[in-house]
């Protein structure tokens, strides 16, 4: 059983990539279900927080978690990322996967990296269900009218040239 279970999830992401390969290759955008979920703060009032909020800008979606070493790993590369492109229309957007936000802020307390992107509470995972979300970490780039440009299964050095190369393109848009 746990061999038939492995290789269906091998499967599923397989098609992911072939999926996403397929997507760049065309050159094809997707919109995408909108979500609204609720900020971890700490300081102040929690606050929702939509997708469409960052409407004309181009927004990278990540979906992440404490335990996920290669989502930790790619964190302050993100960070760096979001620093280089301030000022210009692009937003970074961190869903954490249903974890407690006391556990995730002790988390961010202890993080080597202060992170000022918008961190997400996901506790119900209906946008990675929605989204089709099959393995963390997975970031999703989207367009300035909300549509998806890629996906992007594991971890990053966001603020490589690659990445950087990927974005640029579409601030200009």
């Amino acid at each position: 059983m746990f061999m038939k279970s492995r290789f269906s999830e091998v499967i599923v992401i397989i098609g992911l990539l072939i999926g996403v390969s397929a997507l760049a290759a065309t050159g094809e955008r997707y919109a995408l279900t909108p979500f609204s979920l609720e900020r971890l703060s700490q300081n102040t009032p929690s606050e929702m927080v939509a997708l469409e909020d960052y409407r004309g800008n181009v927004v990278l979606v990540n979906f992440w978690a404490t335990w996920c070493p290669p989502c930790v790993h790619e964190l302050p590369s993100m960070q760096s990322l979001h620093d280089a492109l301030d000022g210009r229309p692009f937003e970074i957007l961190a869903l954490n996967m249903g974890e407690d936000p006391g556990q995730i802020s002790q988390f961010l307390n202890g993080f080597n990296t202060e992170l000022k992107f918008p961190i997400l509470l996901h506790a119900d995972r209906e946008v990675a269900s929605q989204w089709r979300i099959r393995a963390m970490p997975t970031s999703m780039l989207v367009d300035k009218q909300g549509r998806l440009v890629s996906v992007m299964a594991g971890a990053r050095e966001w603020d490589g040239e690659e990445m950087v190369n990927t974005i640029m393109p579409l601030l200009d848009e």
